[in-house]
Parts: structure tokens; C-alpha cells; sequence
């Protein structure tokens, strides 16, 4: 059985050491997208797991927006790696609101 509680909390804290290097909202889709929680499959399906235990507001966001991939098309593995990168994205952007808020 997986620990949902470490991957989601190892999870944050990768979100959050991103932001520290970024400078412009646009990089969040390139940093998630590139993310070893969306390229190794492995990652995705525990993370995918992880955030639907601790944080099932941002699973259910994720969830709708999944619904655009391939128009609801394509293996169950594929979409659950996009549904991996949605949430990186969202809580990579979620803590770039936060840092613009803290600087201003």
C-alpha cells in the first residue's frame, strides 16, 4: 500500500521549491508538464491517489478540466497523467498567487 500522506507531502514541497525559481506565471505549464509526477507513469497513478485522499477539492477541479483531454478519449494511464500535470499545474499557480501576494 502506498503512503499518501508522504507523496502528497513530498508533492508540496516540490510545488513549492519550483515557484521559488520562477518569474513568470507561463512557466507553471512548463515546470508541471515536465514534472516526474506527470513523465513516469508510476508517479502519477500514487500522486493521482495521494491528492484525491488529501486534498479532494483540487482532485475534483483536476478531475472537470480532465474532461477536455482528447475529448474524453485515450488509455485510462495517459489520462491519468494528465490529471497528474492539471493539479501540478493548479498547485504550482495556486502557490505563485500566493508568493505575488506575499511580494506586493
Amino acid at each position: 500500500m502506498i503512503d499518501t500522506k508522504k507523496i502528497y507531502s513530498e508533492w508540496l514541497d516540490y510545488c513549492k521549491l519550483c515557484v521559488e525559481d520562477m518569474t513568470d506565471r507561463d512557466e507553471a505549464h512548463e515546470v508541471a508538464e515536465n514534472s516526474l509526477y506527470v513523465i513516469y507513469y508510476s508517479e502519477a497513478w500514487d500522486l493521482v491517489f495521494s491528492v484525491r485522499d488529501w486534498d479532494p477539492d483540487l482532485f475534483e477541479e483536476a478531475e472537470e478540466e480532465k474532461q477536455i483531454y482528447r475529448g474524453g478519449n485515450g488509455c485510462l494511464t495517459d489520462m491519468v497523467s494528465w490529471t497528474s500535470y492539471v493539479m501540478t499545474r493548479m498547485k504550482i499557480e495556486h502557490y505563485m498567487d500566493a508568493k505575488e501576494e506575499e511580494d506586493a
